[in-house]
């Protein structure tokens, strides 16, 4: 029975690192398509970007423009250019403080499960021990004896109280005469104060 329950345990344990560890990879690579994904949408924006930038510079665009206007308008590109980049910056930090915190929370959480799984197998091992020992201690003992001796039933009187005196009916008069006198003290005692 120890064996089985040790062996059983051992099962639960290894089919819950293996669910735990497929969810692991599943996770990582859902991840990975959402980074693919966004990466794609970043570089077509820049693509768009340095297009519209292009048009920007072609001296065709701008006809009737002094360069005063068009420096104007380059000083505003790359106003926006550095915005864009430092807002893609602070995105690409934020991502990766993000996955870290997952990261984190992750092995955060796979430690505490491996706690829990090894305190479950040590409690399965301790149980099988205690009912090992317990079978032994059955084993050993042998039959048990339910039989009632005579001294169990010579225990009990005939009165509501054990009377040491047995049956005397002067010892039992003598009892009853001195509990009465002792309720009579109590309530006396209780009306002085």
């Amino acid at each position: 029975d120890a064996d089985k329950a040790l062996e059983e345990a051992k099962k639960r344990e290894d089919s819950l690192r293996a669910k735990s560890r497929a969810d692991m990879l599943s996770y990582n690579e859902r991840m990975i398509l959402a980074k693919k994904e966004k990466d794609k949408r970043d570089r077509e924006e820049m693509l768009k970007a340095k297009g519209n930038a292009g048009l920007m510079v072609d001296g065709n665009a701008f006809r009737g423009m002094n360069r005063e206007d068009y420096q104007k308008i380059r000083d505003e590109q790359a106003r926006q250019r550095a915005e864009l980049s430092a807002r893609r910056r602070r995105e690409r930090e934020e991502e990766r403080g993000y996955a870290n915190e997952l990261d984190r929370q992750r092995r955060e959480l796979a430690r505490l499960e491996n706690q829990r799984l090894e305190q479950k197998r040590l409690k399965a091992a301790q149980l099988a021990k205690d009912l090992e020992a317990q079978r032994l201690a059955k084993k050993k003992k042998g039959k048990q004896d339910n039989s009632i001796e005579d001294a169990f039933f010579e225990k009990f009187g005939k009165g509501a109280k054990f009377n040491p005196n047995g049956n005397m009916k002067d010892a039992l008069d003598e009892q009853i005469r001195d509990k009465a006198l002792r309720d009579r003290m109590d309530k006396e005692r209780d009306l002085e104060y």
